[in-house]
């Protein structure tokens, strides 16, 4: 069953609240500097947080990349967090759905993900194969990247994934 949220960009007061969220929804992993470094990168990150009766209970973060050698307008979804008490209610997917709608008013042609297709897939992602990560992953993590394009002019992603400086940390891939 779907709850009525309100989503709207991530502000820099929203730290303490994302600290938690992120302590409670990843209990077995600290992405919380991620988060941190990604919300002091402007330029290049766009974040979301979904309020319910004013408090943060969503968020998810998408940053621009590239696969060189190609050069579509790419943006990597993550990472992206629900509080335990509201998984199953609709609201990641309502976080990438209104992300969507931002990186279609900014140009992007593609977003890409890497995570678990079943999820994923519901929100229109395809399975990408030729995408190399920044960094080695595991050889049975390889099929988990996923794309949505957002024209239908933007071809396959093919190459190896640039990203920005807070991603470029082997520990997060």
């Amino acid at each position: 069953m779907n709850i009525k949220t309100s989503i709207r960009e991530t502000i820099q007061s929203d730290i303490t609240s994302l600290k938690i969220l992120y302590k409670k929804a990843f209990t077995d992993e600290d992405l919380f500097p991620l988060v941190t470094e990604l919300l002091n990168d402007k330029q290049n990150t766009f974040m979301l947080s979904a309020l319910h009766d004013g408090d943060l209970v969503g968020h998810i973060a998408f940053t621009k990349c590239h696969a060189k050698p190609s050069e579509i307008a790419l943006s990597l979804l993550g990472p992206m967090a629900v509080l335990p008490l509201y998984q199953g209610k609709g609201i990641g997917t309502d976080l990438i759905k209104e992300g969507f709608n931002h990186l279609k008013k900014s140009g992007v042609e593609k977003a890409i993900v890497f995570g678990d297709p079943n999820f994923y897939g519901r929100s229109g992602f395809t399975i990408e194969s030729n995408i190399e990560p920044a960094y080695s992953i595991a050889e049975e993590y390889i099929p988990g990247w996923q794309s949505i394009s957002f024209s239908n002019t933007a071809s396959a992603v093919s190459g190896k994934l640039q990203v920005t400086r807070p991603w470029q940390r082997q520990d997060l891939w």
